[in-house]
């Protein structure tokens, strides 16, 4: 399997690792942008027949699973879609551009829908643009992302081994955002303008304040399925 083949692998280069003489060292980084959550053709919203029971309510939609985007032609339009989707599911959330979540930090970008819907976990909208449950060739697919921020399975991992970290240490939560700041900072370079934090790593280095005198690093990005070999971040 992939998973053991990936843990075995980064076993080996953890033993390597130790086996190096402190001048050599470096840091090993081992992060995911995203998590996953397990998805099934039981649980589905299909809003093909809504959105198709009147001609002209969309010019386009995008996306499915997690999340569909819906962009109408005009305010009537939008309505209209949003009366026949508010209340189709207990299990899909719709809103209006200027009613979604700030958290996501989502709405107010300069191409997003007038209507996003977003399933609750594990659920499956299905669209007019993609009727069918999500393959990848002829097998269904039986885990997704990009379902709602605030739910755990949808948290990337953090894993990190060498001189700069301290053994054993943990934070509760860091953001997608916070990586790049400690990976610069590990190398010591100034990282360019970012909303990330610097400050939420200090838990977990080695030596407090001032950048460390090991800058080598090796950072290695998996998807969000990988947080099946270490902690999660949060």
């Amino acid at each position: 399997m992939a998973l053991q083949d990936i843990d075995t692998e980064v076993g080996k280069l953890l033993d390597r690792m130790e086996a190096l003489d402190d001048d050599e060292k470096f840091n090993l980084v081992i992060f995911s942008d995203h998590g996953m959550t397990t998805i099934d053709p039981a649980r589905t919203i299909n809003i093909t027949d809504a959105l198709n029971s009147e001609p002209g309510l969309y010019t386009t939609i995008m996306e499915g699973t997690a999340l569909v985007s819906i962009y109408t032609p005009n305010k009537q339009a939008e309505d209209k879609v949003f009366t026949l989707l508010k209340d189709m599911s207990p299990h899909m959330h719709v809103y209006r551009q200027e009613d979604i979540p700030a958290r996501f930090y989502y709405k107010d970008g300069p191409f997003v829908s007038s209507i996003t819907c977003i399933a609750d976990l594990g659920w499956t909208i299905l669209q007019p643009l993609k009727v069918d449950f999500p393959t990848k060739g002829a097998t269904k697919m039986v885990g997704y992302h990009g379902y709602d921020n605030g739910e755990v399975d949808m948290r990337g991992i953090f894993y990190a081994y060498g001189p700069y970290f301290k053994p054993g240490s943990r934070v509760d939560h860091i953001q997608a955002i916070d990586p790049y700041s400690v990976m610069c900072n590990i190398l010591e370079l100034t990282p360019s303008a970012n909303n990330g934090s610097l400050a939420v790593f200090e838990p977990l280095k080695a030596v407090s304040g001032g950048n460390t005198v090991f800058a080598s690093i090796l950072s290695v990005w998996f998807s969000g399925v990988v947080g099946l070999l270490a902690w999660r971040a949060g």
